[in-house]
């Protein structure tokens, strides 16, 4: 496996496609599909010392899918993505991905990113999918426990922990 370059950084670890061949090519989104989205984010202002160099917008295509026991899904359409698990009322969801021991050129450490996103999908006349509101988060934290928990730790040189946000929207390109 290739390690993940954080091409968008901390918050886009996940959406540039780290080549995990455990997970299949196209992935199958889990439950029951409540549409595809053409994805856009923007860049909040960010506490990381790296938010300089990460893009200012994200664009991605993804599923979103729930099942009947509160379950959800964000399948994002790169190849061998991992899903983003968790939950949704109604059509409040609340999903995330963990990327472990990733490895980010600023940081002189492995760190781990927990990728959230945590929204509501906008729906039109007759209940159909229109789009999405929400946020991104992905936090960014050393992977050792050695590194501390105060900014930067003495290990890492790149002032972790800390967030990356983008205000995320979408419109629906497959309404369900």
């Amino acid at each position: 496996m290739t390690t993940r370059r954080i091409a968008l950084l901390a918050a886009a670890v996940s959406l540039s496609g780290c080549e995990v061949y455990a997970v299949p090519d196209p992935v199958t989104c889990p439950g029951t599909s409540a549409g595809v989205l053409e994805f856009n984010g923007t860049l909040r202002p960010s506490s990381c010392a790296f938010a300089g160099s990460a893009n200012a917008t994200l664009v991605f295509t993804g599923t979103v899918s729930f099942e009947s026991d509160g379950r959800a899904w964000l399948c994002i359409d790169t190849p061998h993505a991992e899903p983003r698990q968790g939950t949704h009322a109604g059509d409040a969801i609340d999903v995330s991905y963990r990327n472990v021991a990733s490895t980010l050129a600023e940081c002189n450490c492995p760190v781990d990113v927990l990728e959230t996103v945590a929204g509501s999908l906008v729906r039109g006349d007759g209940g159909l999918l229109q789009g999405f509101t929400g946020a991104m988060t992905s936090a960014v934290a050393p992977t050792s426990p050695d590194a501390g928990s105060t900014p930067d730790g003495g290990l890492c040189g790149c002032q972790l922990p800390c967030a990356l946000e983008y205000d995320l929207t979408a419109q629906a390109i497959e309404p369900r």
